[in-house]
């Protein structure tokens, strides 16, 4: 008789890269947990990729990349998947499948996850060094919450729809109904 199939939760970060290399689907790693992710909507993915465009437009020719969804973002032990990283620091390119030192994160909102990345994901991305901006867009209540590396801390500023969001970050304006979703 063979042995049962053993299941063993990964502890630490480097278990859970192991571990998960072997999932079909993506998971973050915090506080020890893990968390499943859960499917996103077509207008989730719309905004995505029209913030990541806008980014990427924006920052051709520059030392600055646009990565989105599936590439993990490290904080100590910790694993998230942002919606779209912008990383510019060299030290991240020695690692194929984690940023580490992220210069603009930005998290779409969706009914399920809101609470969590607004309290939870809010909070960590506070602890990044390297990190100047954090976005959070709400493409339903047509708003975004952008939080600012403004010392002495961070600020939070509140956008709606009409507002121009300036990304200082990485120099770039743009309406934000430009991109928060609606299909056109």
């Amino acid at each position: 008789m063979g042995d049962p199939a053993v299941n063993l939760a990964p502890r630490n970060f480097d278990e859970f890269l192991v571990w998960e290399n072997k999932q079909q689907e993506r998971h973050e790693f915090v506080g020890g947990e893990v968390r499943a992710m859960v499917g996103a909507s077509k207008d989730h993915n719309r905004t995505v990729r029209r913030i990541a465009r806008r980014l990427e437009d924006h920052l051709s020719g520059t030392p600055c990349e646009v990565f989105t969804e599936d590439i993990k973002l490290r904080l100590g032990e910790d694993s998230f998947y942002p919606d779209v990283i912008v990383a510019c620091d060299a030290r991240d390119q020695e690692d194929k499948y984690v940023v580490a030192y992220p210069k603009l994160l930005v998290e779409v909102l969706s009914m399920s996850t809101k609470d969590y990345d607004l309290s939870v994901k809010l909070q960590a991305y506070r602890s990044i060094a390297t990190l100047e901006e954090a976005l959070f867009l709400d493409h339903e209540q047509r708003r975004a919450v952008l939080l600012r590396k403004d010392p002495p801390g961070w600020r939070i500023l509140d956008l709606t729809s009409e507002d121009m969001l300036s990304l200082r970050s990485v120099d770039l304006s743009v309406r934000l109904e430009e991109v928060l979703s609606a299909r056109h």
